[in-house]
């Protein structure tokens, strides 16, 4: 299991076994999300220590890609 980490524009990406996970600090970072999604590539958003509501903003961005 190979895990690689970066950041870009704020916000932390992991990659292991082809699975990217995302750890955005600000809504602009769900561009990442995006792109991975409209590319076919699964992700996992963690969400876990942002403000709730910027939280639910970015599920309900992820949903509606």
């Amino acid at each position: 299991m190979t895990a690689r980490n970066r950041q870009q524009k704020g916000a932390i990406v992991s990659s292991v076994n082809g699975v990217t996970m995302i750890r955005p600090n600000e809504f602009g970072d769900m561009q990442q999300g995006s792109d991975l999604l409209m590319s076919g590539r699964p992700f996992l958003l963690d969400i876990r220590g942002l403000d709730r509501n910027l939280g639910r903003r970015c599920v309900d961005f992820a949903s509606g890609v």
